[in-house]
C-alpha cells in the first residue's frame, strides 16, 4: 500500500512512520512510502493518508468506461454528441456524470 505524509521535525526529532517501509519520494511537501509492514500505532505527529496507486486508479476509470458503454456505445456517442437532441444529449450527460460519480466515489473508498 502506498502512503502518503508531512514530516514534522521539533528541536530534536524528525517524526516518520513506525515500521517497514520504503520511501519514494517527495512531492508538494508530502513524503511518499511503500510501506511492507508498519506498526498500528504510529506517533501523533505522523498521518498516514492513503493513496491509491495509479493502476488502482486506471482500473477504477476503466469500470466507469465499462458502465457508460452499457448503456451507450462509442458510436452511440459520437452520434449523440454530433447530432443529438437536446433531450437525447441532456440524458447521456446525466448518465455519464451519475458514471463518473460512482468512480470518485470508489477511488475515495479505497484510499
Amino acid at each position: 500500500m502506498i502512503y502518503k505524509y508531512k514530516k514534522i521535525t521539533d528541536q530534536i526529532t524528525t517524526y516518520t512512520p513506525i515500521g517497514e517501509y520504503t520511501e519514494l519520494g517527495v512531492v508538494d511537501g508530502f513524503t511518499y512510502i511503500e510501506a511492507d509492514r508498519l506498526s498500528d500505532v504510529q506517533h501523533e505527529n505522523v498521518v498516514l493518508i492513503p493513496v491509491l496507486s495509479s493502476y488502482e486508479q486506471d482500473k477504477i476509470n476503466e469500470q466507469v468506461i465499462q458502465r457508460i458503454r452499457q448503456k451507450y456505445s462509442l458510436n452511440d456517442e459520437l452520434q449523440i454528441l454530433r447530432s443529438g437532441t437536446a433531450d437525447e444529449v441532456a440524458a447521456y450527460n446525466t448518465y455519464v456524470e451519475e458514471c463518473r460519480a460512482w468512480g470518485r466515489t470508489e477511488k475515495a473508498n479505497k484510499a
